[in-house]
């Protein structure tokens, strides 16, 4: 295990050890591994690295790894507030939402300027059926970080899920405008649409979420249905 990582450390290439594939290669011991060649180093560099390897970990579904990743970041450095976030994404990803918004309020304490805690804990809100306090907490993400588009697309949902499908799309459409590449805010906006019987428009948007990603599963089911409303 050391020596394994040793070699990436010696090519310079720490940035080898946060590849998803590559961290789920190195099987149990990852974390200890890594703190051991890193004992000299300061302590910035300890948390990020461990921070990194989490977040690797949860793209590909590892997320009580990246849990254990996060909780030594912030062993390490308590006033981590990136740290504490990250650990929210993981609970959240994990359904504990309750634990997501504790380590979100922790994050948001320690850095009140960051908006991501506040589109995390919105997140959190909304899995809890708690549609107003979300909208609150993207209003604050959006205050502090206007051109994030995910604090849009989520505000979007919040006001599906309430409904107000006119507001929902006008949310999903800024998102679009601020990051045209994303896939979510277009499926998004075409059930809104489908849910005001705009099929039309609906399909179109299901079209493009599929032309931007071609395994968009939901987005082909959803476009079949709008199809069926047309016939």
């Amino acid at each position: 295990m050391v020596v394994e990582i040793q070699g990436v450390f010696d090519r310079g290439c720490i940035c080898e050890l946060c590849e998803p594939v590559r961290v789920l290669k190195q099987e149990e011991g990852v974390i200890e591994a890594v703190l051991e060649l890193l004992q000299d180093s300061q302590l910035h560099s300890k948390t990020k690295l461990l921070k990194e390897i989490g977040i690797s970990f949860g793209e590909v579904g590892e997320y009580e790894k990246a849990l254990e990743c996060f909780d030594k970041a912030i062993e390490l450095n308590p006033e981590d507030a990136k740290a504490y976030n990250d650990r929210g994404l993981a609970y959240l990803d994990l359904e504990q939402y309750e634990l997501a918004v504790e380590n979100c309020d922790k994050a948001i304490k320690l850095n009140p300027d960051l908006a991501e805690p506040y589109n995390n804990r919105g997140l959190a809100y909304a899995d809890l059926k708690q549609y107003r306090r979300a909208i609150d907490d993207y209003n604050k993400a959006i205050e502090l970080n206007p051109n994030l588009a995910e604090p849009y697309n989520n505000r979007g949902l919040a006001y599906a899920d309430l409904e107000q499908y006119e507001l929902a799309i006008d949310e999903y459409t800024k998102a679009i405008s601020l990051n045209p590449k994303l896939t979510e805010p277009h499926n998004n906006r075409g059930l809104a649409y489908a849910d005001l019987k705009q099929y039309g428009r609906a399909i179109a948007d299901y079209d493009k979420a599929i032309k931007l990603d071609p395994n968009h599963t939901r987005a082909y089911v959803n476009r079949e249905l709008a199809i069926s409303k047309l016939r």
